[in-house]
């Protein structure tokens, strides 16, 4: 008798092909079928729980696991970070996480009662004046609008001109910017990766994790991130009272740090002082690379506007 899939000789006892692992039937019936379908469904869910809940709850471990060679329970890091990626992103889609592109862009110096209009900031006379936005759609919708921008900021150095002009194209388009914004904020934390392990590499030079092992434990890490920042956007829109809601944010920002710090103990295997210390470190780079990080996305926004 020969494997129907890979035609590997079998012995009448073999349940299962030595060659391809298929399971040894004489003939296909729904028995079969509903026990393939059940087998898949939860095998599927519970490499998933178990995943999310070892992420969520036992920092470092997944890594950990990971680099020593137990992978086959749990979802691969990059196909988890994707997968949470993608879901965190259709989640402020949904849930209109862009409104901040409500807020006014003007200057310490432009008078209180024009500070108030969401508008564009523009030097005219020496004098800075708001623009409200409305007038700007208008413009738009006239046809005059590169006309106006440019008498507008005339007396404006070139690069704060070019800003001006910028910003007031997104105050018009504010949709289409943050969804511009929202598409390039996943695209360049995906790149970033490699510049945070690097990071880890330059805090963790004495350990022998190698590039591969930094890298996937900030998969992990930001994998962790997001799905934290899931469920903290998930509970807010739940929560009516003030208080309530800056004692959970104060809850999610202190069990971060937690996270990190016993990652750091779990996975490079280090002692709790010395995990601290090294968040200090971390602290310090994950800053000047968010403001990298930031100024790549939210210039290379504007510039596709």
């Amino acid at each position: 008798m020969n494997c129907k899939n890979c035609n590997e000789a079998l012995n009448g006892q073999e349940k299962f092909c030595s060659n391809c692992g298929q399971k040894n039937i004489d003939r296909l019936n729904l028995k079969y079928i509903f026990s393939q379908f059940v087998e898949d469904i939860f095998n599927v869910d519970s490499k998933v729980f178990r995943t999310i809940k070892y992420l969520s709850l036992k920092p470092g471990f997944l890594t950990k696991e990971y680099i020593d060679g137990k992978r086959v329970h749990y979802v691969p890091p990059i196909r988890l970070y994707i997968v949470i990626s993608v879901l965190f992103f259709f989640l402020i889609s949904v849930i209109e996480f862009g409104d901040a592109s409500e807020s006014s862009f003007s200057f310490s110096n432009v008078p209180e009662e024009q500070a108030k209009i969401d508008g564009v900031t523009f030097t005219l006379d020496s004098v800075n004046i708001v623009i409200p936005t409305s007038d700007l759609k208008r413009m738009d919708y006239e046809g005059n609008l590169d006309e106006g921008l440019d008498s507008l900021t005339a007396e404006m150095p070139e690069f704060a001109a070019y800003v001006s002009k910028k910003v007031a194209m997104m105050k018009i388009n504010d949709e289409q910017y943050w969804d511009m914004f929202n598409e390039t904020f996943s695209l360049f934390l995906l790149l970033f990766l490699p510049f945070f392990s690097l990071l880890y590499a330059t805090v963790f030079s004495g350990s022998k994790k190698g590039f591969v092992g930094h890298l996937m434990f900030n998969l992990h890490l930001n994998s962790f991130i997001i799905f934290s920042l899931m469920i903290f956007l998930l509970v807010d829109l739940l929560i009516t009272n003030e208080l309530i809601e800056y004692a959970w944010i104060l809850l999610i920002a202190l069990f971060g740090q937690f996270y990190l710090i016993k990652a750091v103990m779990v996975f490079y295997d280090r002692k709790w002082w010395i995990a601290i210390y090294k968040y200090f470190l971390l602290v310090f780079g994950y800053l000047i690379l968010a403001l990298l990080f930031i100024g790549f996305v939210f210039s290379t926004s504007l510039l596709l506007i």
